[in-house]
């Protein structure tokens, strides 16, 4: 179900704004995002920004779909995102970066999901990848418990 900026499924409510790709994340009838989903650049001389959204547009697809679009800008780069919510909470989004007008070089780009400690115990996130921190030596492969430290 479509209301203006707010997409609701089976169990879940999903806000969106300006503020970020998530502006809230509502499940079982508690927020669990302890601030909103943003997306932040490093570029190449450390510079981080969080880019900022323009209005996010949402539209009704057929039976149980909305398809969500949305551009993120900041330090001289432009994302758009393109996405679809089934009516059982699947969300499923696609992420084009181009520079706003002369090129540069990025170092990182992350999509950052805050949830609310008391939500985020456990992840499961399929990775054919795994996060080695070579200041510790450990790794993490996207299941079980998550790692303490950043983020926790």
């Amino acid at each position: 179900m479509l209301f203006r900026s707010t997409v609701s499924c089976w169990g879940r409510t999903y806000r969106h704004g300006k503020e970020g790709l998530l502006t809230g994340l509502v499940a079982a009838g508690k927020d669990i995002l302890s601030a909103p989903a943003r997306f932040i650049v490093t570029t190449e001389d450390g510079k981080t920004v969080i880019l900022i959204g323009q209005k996010p547009s949402l539209k009704s697809r057929g039976k149980g779909k909305v398809d969500f679009a949305q551009t993120f800008t900041g330090s001289g780069v432009s994302l758009d995102v393109k996405g679809e919510f089934d009516y059982d909470g699947f969300y499923r989004f696609s992420v084009a970066m181009s520079p706003e007008k002369d090129p540069l070089k990025i170092k990182e780009l992350k999509l950052e999901i805050p949830f609310k400690a008391k939500h985020a115990a456990l992840v499961d996130a399929p990775a054919s990848w795994a996060l080695c921190d070579w200041r510790t030596g450990s790794t993490f492969f996207g299941i079980g418990a998550l790692p303490k430290g950043t983020g926790r």
